[in-house]
């Protein structure tokens, strides 16, 4: 035996010892561990990414009434270790009761309806404390954030250079519902990714590129059209809706369209 393994198995030797000499120890952090996983504390350090991952996990298991097997093991082996200190050293007020009685406490907290109470809150806490702080401070950018954390993934707005556009202004007179007004074209994809629920805004705009206000609503709108899916290198064709005039005036010197944002749908990957 060379001179390395016999350091390994001294050092194996004295760790063996400490646990055989330190049962109330092992006990209680046995005991913590479990206690951490039925309160949910990995769930206040979860990544914004992870969030509707981690919910519907924590939902799929509180609708089949899933147990947590981890801790109830840690939990048991706890309750055990715990116990037979006790005796060892004579009562609940020697050692081994810490482990014991947070032991105890887990296994209620498991097997009761507190246990999914618990869990709801460790999952809103830090979706609701930076919902609140960036409230607060104004960071609507970062709000926005949090919801697309929630529905599992995030907008990437595209560039010029990610795409390129052929597109006309289509504008029609339909006798029954008077004039359509409406934007038509490709949109080609010039990155190597693929896009998802590709989402086109543009304004409908006169000769100076200026946008209009619709007298029945005093307000502008812009023009949506949306594409299912492009593949890297690919060319869809899209169609905006229709502009939402009333009066015949509305459409007066409405000549070109203006873009005003390209983005699409990219969902967070599985670790």
């Amino acid at each position: 035996m060379n001179e390395n393994q016999k350091q390994s198995d001294i050092k194996d030797r004295k760790f063996f010892c400490w646990i055989r000499s330190h049962p109330a120890e092992i006990s209680l952090i046995a005991s913590l561990l479990a206690l951490g996983r039925v309160m949910g504390i990995a769930n206040l350090f979860t990544k914004p990414e992870d969030w509707k991952r981690m919910i519907e996990s924590e939902g799929f298991s509180m609708v089949l009434s899933l147990p947590d097997i981890p801790a109830l093991f840690l939990a048991g082996f706890a309750i055990m270790l715990g116990w037979k200190t006790m005796k060892r050293n004579r009562g609940l007020s020697k050692r081994g009761k810490g482990g014991f009685l947070i032991g105890i406490l887990c296994l209620i907290i498991s097997i009761t309806p507190i246990g999914d109470a618990i869990t709801l809150m460790s999952m809103s806490f830090p979706v609701w404390i930076r919902g609140v702080y960036y409230g607060i401070t104004g960071q609507e950018d970062k709000m926005a954030e949090i919801g697309q954390a929630m529905d599992g993934g995030k907008e990437i707005i595209l560039t010029e250079k990610d795409y390129s556009i052929d597109a006309h202004v289509d504008k029609t007179f339909n006798p029954a519902f008077g004039t359509e007004w409406k934007v038509k074209g490709t949109l080609t994809n010039k990155t190597e990714k693929e896009w998802t629920s590709v989402e086109i805004l543009v304004s409908a705009v006169d000769e100076n590129g200026e946008t209009k206000k619709i007298q029945s609503y005093n307000k502008t709108f812009a023009l949506k059209a949306t594409i299912s899916y492009i593949p890297p290198g690919e060319t869809v064709q899209f169609e905006t809706e229709k502009y939402p005039g009333i009066l015949e005036s509305d459409y007066e010197g409405l000549v070109d369209y203006r873009i005003d944002k390209i983005w699409y749908w990219e969902e967070f990957e599985d670790e």
